[in-house]
Protein backbone atom coordinates (compact mmCIF):
# COMPACT_ATOMS: atom_id res chain seq x y z
CA UNK A 1 0.00 0.00 0.00
CA UNK A 2 2.64 2.42 0.56
CA UNK A 3 4.52 1.93 -2.84
CA UNK A 4 1.41 2.55 -4.33
CA UNK A 5 0.86 5.61 -2.84
CA UNK A 6 4.34 6.78 -3.09
CA UNK A 7 4.18 5.94 -7.16
CA UNK A 8 0.72 8.27 -7.09
CA UNK A 9 2.24 11.06 -5.40
CA UNK A 10 5.15 10.67 -7.31
CA UNK A 11 3.15 10.84 -10.82
CA UNK A 12 0.86 13.48 -9.47
CA UNK A 13 4.49 15.80 -8.75
CA UNK A 14 4.88 15.09 -11.78
CA UNK A 15 1.87 16.25 -13.48
CA UNK A 16 1.86 19.37 -11.71
CA UNK A 17 5.68 20.19 -12.72
CA UNK A 18 4.42 19.67 -16.33
CA UNK A 19 1.77 21.83 -16.04
CA UNK A 20 3.48 24.64 -14.89
CA UNK A 21 5.81 24.30 -17.42
CA UNK A 22 3.50 24.13 -20.40
CA UNK A 23 1.31 27.49 -18.53
CA UNK A 24 4.72 29.60 -18.10
CA UNK A 25 4.91 28.90 -21.54
CA UNK A 26 2.07 29.69 -22.95
CA UNK A 27 1.30 33.05 -21.04
CA UNK A 28 5.33 34.44 -20.76
CA UNK A 29 6.85 32.56 -23.52
CA UNK A 30 9.31 35.72 -23.52
CA UNK A 31 10.68 35.23 -20.30
CA UNK A 32 13.53 33.57 -19.56
CA UNK A 33 12.66 31.18 -16.73
CA UNK A 34 15.88 29.36 -16.63
CA UNK A 35 17.50 32.29 -15.08
CA UNK A 36 17.06 33.01 -10.97
CA UNK A 37 16.29 36.50 -9.57
CA UNK A 38 19.29 37.11 -6.64
CA UNK A 39 17.57 38.94 -4.53
CA UNK A 40 20.19 39.52 -1.63
CA UNK A 41 23.80 39.10 -3.15
CA UNK A 42 27.67 38.23 -1.13
CA UNK A 43 27.32 40.47 1.68
CA UNK A 44 30.73 42.43 2.46
CA UNK A 45 32.04 43.94 5.72
CA UNK A 46 35.02 46.31 6.88
CA UNK A 47 35.78 47.66 9.87
CA UNK A 48 38.34 50.26 10.09
CA UNK A 49 40.37 52.16 13.12
CA UNK A 50 41.23 55.77 13.50
CA UNK A 51 42.10 58.33 16.06
CA UNK A 52 41.81 61.98 16.14
CA UNK A 53 45.22 63.58 16.17
CA UNK A 54 43.85 66.60 17.91
CA UNK A 55 41.82 64.88 20.83
CA UNK A 56 43.70 61.80 21.24
CA UNK A 57 40.24 60.10 20.77
CA UNK A 58 39.98 57.08 19.04
CA UNK A 59 37.27 55.60 16.82
CA UNK A 60 36.14 52.11 14.92
CA UNK A 61 33.59 52.22 12.45
CA UNK A 62 32.36 48.54 11.11
CA UNK A 63 30.25 48.62 7.91
CA UNK A 64 28.09 45.89 5.49
CA UNK A 65 27.23 46.49 1.68
CA UNK A 66 24.42 43.96 0.41
CA UNK A 67 23.71 44.33 -3.50
CA UNK A 68 19.86 43.22 -3.77
CA UNK A 69 18.15 42.15 -6.87
CA UNK A 70 20.76 40.95 -9.06
CA UNK A 71 23.02 43.86 -8.44
CA UNK A 72 20.24 46.71 -9.11
CA UNK A 73 21.17 48.07 -5.97
CA UNK A 74 23.10 48.10 -2.86
CA UNK A 75 22.17 48.59 0.53
CA UNK A 76 25.06 50.08 2.91
CA UNK A 77 25.13 50.02 6.61
CA UNK A 78 27.88 51.62 8.89
CA UNK A 79 28.29 52.41 12.54
CA UNK A 80 30.70 54.73 14.29
CA UNK A 81 31.83 53.77 18.23
CA UNK A 82 34.66 55.89 20.10
CA UNK A 83 36.79 53.20 21.43
CA UNK A 84 37.93 54.21 25.24
CA UNK A 85 36.75 57.07 25.99
CA UNK A 86 38.12 59.05 29.03
CA UNK A 87 34.32 58.89 30.75
CA UNK A 88 32.15 56.01 30.01
CA UNK A 89 33.77 52.55 29.96
CA UNK A 90 35.38 50.78 27.46
CA UNK A 91 33.16 52.52 24.26
CA UNK A 92 30.33 54.96 23.09
CA UNK A 93 28.23 54.59 20.49
CA UNK A 94 28.65 57.80 17.92
CA UNK A 95 26.34 57.42 15.04
CA UNK A 96 24.92 55.11 12.39
CA UNK A 97 24.88 55.46 8.63
CA UNK A 98 22.35 54.02 6.05
CA UNK A 99 22.04 54.57 2.59
CA UNK A 100 21.61 53.09 -1.00
CA UNK A 101 23.78 53.03 -3.56
CA UNK A 102 23.86 52.35 -7.62
CA UNK A 103 26.78 51.12 -9.93
CA UNK A 104 26.27 53.50 -13.03
CA UNK A 105 29.45 52.15 -14.69
CA UNK A 106 32.62 50.60 -14.07
CA UNK A 107 33.79 52.69 -11.53
CA UNK A 108 31.25 55.43 -11.31
CA UNK A 109 28.65 54.87 -8.39
CA UNK A 110 25.68 57.43 -7.53
CA UNK A 111 25.11 57.49 -3.57
CA UNK A 112 22.50 59.03 -0.64
CA UNK A 113 23.39 58.37 3.27
CA UNK A 114 20.88 58.68 6.09
CA UNK A 115 23.54 60.30 9.29
CA UNK A 116 20.96 58.56 11.97
CA UNK A 117 21.65 58.94 15.65
CA UNK A 118 21.51 56.50 18.33
CA UNK A 119 17.74 56.66 18.54
CA UNK A 120 17.59 56.34 14.57
CA UNK A 121 16.51 59.59 14.01
CA UNK A 122 17.82 61.00 10.61
CA UNK A 123 20.15 64.16 11.08
CA UNK A 124 21.53 64.75 7.81
CA UNK A 125 21.20 63.41 4.15
CA UNK A 126 24.07 63.41 1.62
CA UNK A 127 23.92 62.78 -2.21
CA UNK A 128 26.52 62.17 -4.10
CA UNK A 129 28.93 60.26 -7.08
CA UNK A 130 31.80 58.27 -6.13
CA UNK A 131 34.86 57.79 -9.04
CA UNK A 132 37.08 54.74 -8.30
CA UNK A 133 39.97 53.73 -10.43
Amino acid sequence: MKTITSVLILLFATSIQADTTVAESVIAPHVDTTQSIDWIGNTEWSATLETETKSSKYYGHLSTSVPILNDLLNIDWSGKWEIAPTVGGLQNFDSHKLGVSKKLANGLELYVDNTLTKKLKRTETFVGLTFSW
